[in-house]
């Protein structure tokens, strides 16, 4: 993971959105999709119901300064990432897939 947001306007359940590092890019998807998925079940066993990620996105174009989604020094913008995907995250948290490659 290169980069990680966990969101949750308007929607039940949190999600994560990430971006993948080099190697993860460079991993294979299936592997990418085990490891996460085991990651996701570490993660939620130690938080309570309302604070459990329900899914994860990956989202193929970075975040950057360039984009305005990162400040000069490199923090997300959290009201940016709202801005962009919201819309996008009613569906995304009631898809019954831990994984959702976001093209």
């Amino acid at each position: 993971i290169e980069q990680v947001c966990v969101v949750g306007l308007s929607i039940p359940q949190p999600i994560a959105l990430l971006n993948l590092s080099e190697i993860g890019m460079e991993t294979k998807k299936e592997e990418v999709e085990a490891q996460f998925e085991d990651l996701l079940n570490k993660v939620n066993e130690k938080l309570s119901s309302f604070e459990k990620v329900s899914t994860m996105v990956i989202i193929k174009d970075p975040w950057t300064e360039a984009n305005d989604l990162l400040t000069p020094t490199l923090k997300v913008k959290r009201n940016k990432i709202d801005e962009r995907y919201m819309e996008l995250y009613p569906s995304w948290e009631k898809d019954s897939s831990i994984l959702i490659w976001k093209n």
